[in-house]
């Protein structure tokens, strides 16, 4: 009897377990389908003590690093590249600015699987995000704010990809701004004062 009851409820399953395994089959689908076809990028902003090689000496220079990845599996193109502040719920966007003697330019396209980077000096930061890091200077917790700060890739799509800056890049902000506030000395404007090691 039991035997007779189990054939008979496998039975009357059996569509139901077809149409759940049929939907599954889709959406596992989709899902590759769609991972296959999205932008996926990683995104750092970081800095590292570097040396300048000279005939007469060999200054420590803070180098700032902007590295962009493909990790996905197609083409993606860069169209923009800017930074975000988000503190007390206050956000704010700051352009990313290229030297002078860079070479490099947007739009800029990375095949899958490769990387490209951007280097300048990590003072640089200094002036993209001036008005943020004055108020950095004057406030009591300085690596507060650092944290809130991300750097950002725009693709054609409109996909923007963010990411927080690297530790290190915090800390070298927030040791800046230290330095800054303890140097009462110095009667320059903030820019000028970080150029001048530059």
């Amino acid at each position: 009897m039991c035997i007779i009851q189990t054939c008979e409820f496998i039975s009357a399953s059996a569509p139901r377990l077809s149409g759940i395994g049929a939907l599954s089959a889709v959406l596992i689908s989709l899902y590759f389908t769609t991972k296959f076809r999205s932008i996926r990028l990683m995104v750092e902003a970081s800095v590292k003590e570097t040396y300048i090689l000279n005939k007469i000496f060999c200054p420590k220079t803070d180098e700032m690093i902007i590295t962009i990845k493909n990790i996905g599996h197609k083409p993606a193109d860069i169209v923009h590249i800017f930074w975000e502040t988000d503190f007390r719920f206050r956000k704010e966007i700051f352009e990313y600015q290229f030297s002078i003697n860079s070479k490099s330019k947007l739009p800029e396209q990375i095949k899958d699987g490769d990387m490209i980077t951007y280097k300048t000096f990590a003072s640089e930061l200094i002036t993209h995000i001036y008005t943020y890091f004055q108020k950095m200077i004057d406030f009591k917790h300085p690596e507060k704010m650092a944290k809130s700060i991300k750097i950002c890739v725009k693709t054609p799509t409109g996909k923007i990809i963010k990411r927080r800056i690297h530790k290190s890049l915090q800390h070298f902000l927030v040791q800046a701004a230290k330095k800054y506030k303890e140097d009462k000395s110095d009667s320059r404007g903030v820019i000028a004062y970080f150029n001048k090691e530059n």
